[in-house]
Formats: structure tokens, sequence, C-alpha cells
């Protein structure tokens, strides 16, 4: 999972230009996860930093930050023991992993800093193992996009300055970018599905992340 990477980059989403989807509304309710698999509350672990080190047999708090480590709480709420600048600090956050093909993860990232106001963010999500009771215990991530990254000689002007474009000149169906052509914004859950399945073709493999649930409880 990439719960952590998320709160990293949507920090630097909301400070500056991402092709990240990212919406001020949630796009997704608890509603649109039921009726299908959901994960198994515990600790669980994913990809971790590259060249990082973690017991999973220790308490999560005394995983290295390196690690993305996190916990789901419940349905509906999961943990993370650093927060998005790599302090060691309990941080809850809603989650809602929407049904359908692909799953959506949706996350709510807060921050206590003004220049990071709260945002929902997405990711798609493939389970790949359940166990006897049809919980998911692993599974695979990918960031949802607005499109393909512009060519490298895409460029802005104003005010007679040139500078490389961030977005993408093809948003996915469904996605509307804004007037100064960033980020985007999604006209319905089926339009961020297909934004879903997009990123996918488009991410690399080493970029998806693979999770799998360690144990139960919080530590």
């Amino acid at each position: 999972m990439i719960v952590k990477r998320i709160f990293v980059l949507a920090a630097l989403t909301l400070l500056g230009a991402c092709i990240m989807v990212f919406t001020k509304e949630p796009v997704f309710a608890a509603a649109d996860g039921r009726g299908a698999p959901a994960m198994r509350p515990g600790v669980w672990d994913s990809d971790p930093n590259p060249g990082c080190q973690r017991d999973e047999a220790k308490p999560v708090s005394q995983w290295p930050s390196c690690a993305n480590g996190f916990v789901v709480l419940d349905d509906h709420t999961i943990g993370s023991f650093y927060d998005e600048t790599g302090k060691p600090a309990w941080t809850t956050s809603d989650y809602v992993l929407a049904s359908g093909k692909p799953r959506v993860f949706q996350v709510h990232f807060t921050s206590d800093d003004p220049l990071t106001p709260s945002a929902f963010f997405y990711a798609g999500f493939e389970p790949t193992k359940l166990d006897d009771a049809g919980r998911i215990v692993a599974g695979q991530t990918w960031f949802v996009v607005c499109g393909p990254p512009p060519p490298a000689q895409a460029s802005t002007s104003g005010d007679g300055a040139q500078q490389q474009r961030v977005g993408t000149l093809h948003p996915f169906a469904g996605l509307t970018m804004d007037k100064d052509g960033v980020n985007c914004m999604p006209a319905s859950p089926d339009a961020l599905r297909n934004a879903a399945r997009g990123s996918h073709a488009l991410t690399a493999a080493k970029d998806i992340s693979n999770a799998h649930w360690v144990r139960d409880g919080r530590e």
C-alpha cells in the first residue's frame, strides 16, 4: 500500500503542481465499498524505500521511517506511525475502498499546516489474496493521475516567460483540467475508475506497490 507515500505526495501536490488526481470533496462514500471484500484489520506492510531494512516481527512503532508499514483500524480508518514529514507521530485518516473494476482507494489527507489544506487522494487497488473469511490480505496499488505526462517540450507561457508544463495535455475521459492546466477534476465515480485503469497502464512495474497483511492488532 502507498499510504505514507500518499501523505508525502499529497503535501507536495497541495504546495505545487502535480498530475495526481485530488479533490476537495470525496468522490466515494462509505456505502460505495459495501458488498466487496474489505481489507483485513491489523498491521500491514508494503514495499519499503530502496535499501530499507525492517523487521516485521517488531511493533510498527519500531520500524524505521524508510518503511511503509501501516495499520488498518477498521473498514474506514487507517493509521501510520510516521507523518508526511517523516517524524514519529501516529496519524489516522479516513478511507474508502470503493468497489468496481478496478477498485479505488480514497484517502482523506489532512494537515495542521495552513499551506496544505484538506483534500482527498486516490489510488487504484487490485486485491491479490483473500483469507478464509474473504478479507483482503494482499494487494497492489498505484496512484491515479490525470493522464499521460506532457512531452518534454510542452510549455506554458506567462508574462513572456516559458516554463515546463506539468499537467497532462490529454486527460483521461471524464476528467476536466483546471484553467491553469495543472490539476484535474473527475466528473463522476466512473470517471475516476476509468482514470485508475488508465493510470495502471501508464505506471511502471517498479512503481506499483505491493502490500500484505502481517498480523492482527495495532502494533
